[in-house]
């Protein structure tokens, strides 16, 4: 869901280097009492990022489970990011507050903010599935 976002971002860092985590929700439970939910990682190609600036580019930021688990895969393979900025078109309110709970010197930039998720985990309104609206449904 989030390459074509992606594009737009390598408009502006050009020569940066690039990583990709394919992960998605696993669907049937909603958020447990902490706000999480399950994610499963799947592919992932990653760049050297000990000690450089590290970019988290997802256009909706729903739990935050996805930035904190994949900040937690960096750090268990010692590449400790030396800034980390989660860059989300749309995120729910509570997903700041648990972000900065597992990483507390997160930067959390949304365009957009909304207030509710739903018993899902999704953002309400949202945009509904980025990756459906992206590139079609799954199937």
């Amino acid at each position: 869901a989030g390459l074509p976002f992606l594009d737009g971002m390598l408009e502006i860092f050009a020569t940066s280097d690039t990583m990709f985590f394919g992960a998605a929700r696993v669907e049937g439970a909603g958020p447990d009492a902490d706000g999480a939910i399950e994610i499963k990682l799947g592919y992932n190609a990653m760049a050297p990022s000990a000690g450089k600036d590290v970019i988290f580019v997802d256009p909706m930021i729903a739990t935050g489970s996805t930035v904190i688990d994949i900040y937690q895969l960096l750090i268990d393979r010692n590449q400790q990011p030396r800034r980390f900025i989660v860059a989300g078109l749309v995120g729910w309110r509570g997903a700041y507050d648990r972000i900065k709970k597992y990483i507390p010197d997160a930067e959390v930039w949304y365009a957009t903010c909304d207030e509710e998720l739903n018993e899902q985990g999704y953002i309400v309104p949202g945009l509904g599935d980025a990756g459906d609206l992206c590139f079609g449904p799954k199937i």
